[in-house]
């Protein structure tokens, strides 16, 4: 009998946690354990194990039993890396496990993780820049805000905007604003960490939610975005400057549609102030 599925968004998490694999390492499996403890939905949390083991190698095995194996193959991962002496991939250790340990898995075919579901994806995606689209955000948010609220937590929301877009593509052409948009979409998402959720939020705009991150860490990484983004549009000849806001949970304010609010608020008076800032949203500033 089939699986019991996850709800979408879930999926599509663990859907992008796989493509992260290569880059994180060690860190994955800390990574799925944090997804995991996440989950607030009890029927998500109960087929947790046996739909992220149905997404990677397309077996179906009951919760308890899907459980057993990926600890085992846990084990398995850490007893490959010592005998060859360097970090394997996480799939590696799957395939392995369950040819030669479980012998399940006979004819095991690799495939780019993104074709397993393209359609699961592609309603979240953006086009352009392949970044989450602002439906996935509002959910990730919602979830994230339970979690936060459940545990104790505290998460930041930021907004980036890119100054005077508009004028980028009367002088340089609508390619050329395009070009822009795409440098920062791949500079911020390359200097997030796994749990961040980074979006488009509109044209020119981007949202990004930050768990277990403070305002002041968030000015951090945005500044840090900030300067990688500038700097190499100028390589490419081109003068652009960012604007930000951020607002913090719950400290700010315990709604997430709120928390949101606040912080386009912070990037407005950003931008009142001259634009190329970074500001933090606090009742001083309304």
């Amino acid at each position: 009998m089939a699986n019991v599925e996850i709800s979408r968004i879930l999926k599509t998490r663990l859907i992008d946690l796989l493509n992260q694999e290569y880059l994180l390492g060690d860190k994955f499996f800390e990574e799925l354990e944090k997804i995991y403890n996440s989950v607030e939905d009890q029927s998500d949390k109960e087929v947790f194990y046996s739909n992220f083991l149905e997404i990677v190698s397309h077996l179906e095995f009951p919760e308890e039993i899907a459980k057993e194996h990926w600890d085992k193959i846990k084990e398995r991962y850490k007893e490959l890396s010592k005998k060859l002496g360097r970090t394997i991939s996480v799939r590696t250790a799957i395939i392995d496990y369950f040819t030669y340990n479980t012998n399940v898995l006979r004819n095991p075919v690799v495939i780019e993780i993104f074709l397993y579901d393209s359609s699961s994806l592609k309603v979240y995606v953006d086009d352009m820049t392949g970044l989450y689209n602002y439906r996935y955000f509002k959910e990730a948010l919602w979830a994230e805000s339970k979690r936060a609220e459940r545990y104790n937590l505290f998460f930041s929301v930021a907004i980036a905007d890119i100054d005077d877009l508009k004028s980028i593509n009367a002088k340089h052409g609508e390619d050329v604003g395009s070009m822009v948009i795409k440098t920062f979409a791949k500079i911020v998402d390359l200097n997030k960490r796994a749990e961040d959720v980074v979006c488009r939020y509109g044209g020119d705009e981007f949202v990004m939610l930050l768990p277990e991150t403070s305002k002041a860490g968030a000015i951090a990484f945005l500044s840090r975005v900030k300067r990688k983004f500038e700097d190499a549009i100028k390589e490419k000849g081109i003068s652009v400057t960012v604007s930000a806001g951020t607002s913090e949970f719950p400290s700010d304010t315990k709604d997430p549609v709120t928390l949101v609010d606040l912080a386009d608020k912070a990037l407005y008076v950003a931008k009142l102030r001259g634009k190329d800032k970074i500001i933090a949203w606090n009742r001083g500033i309304e």
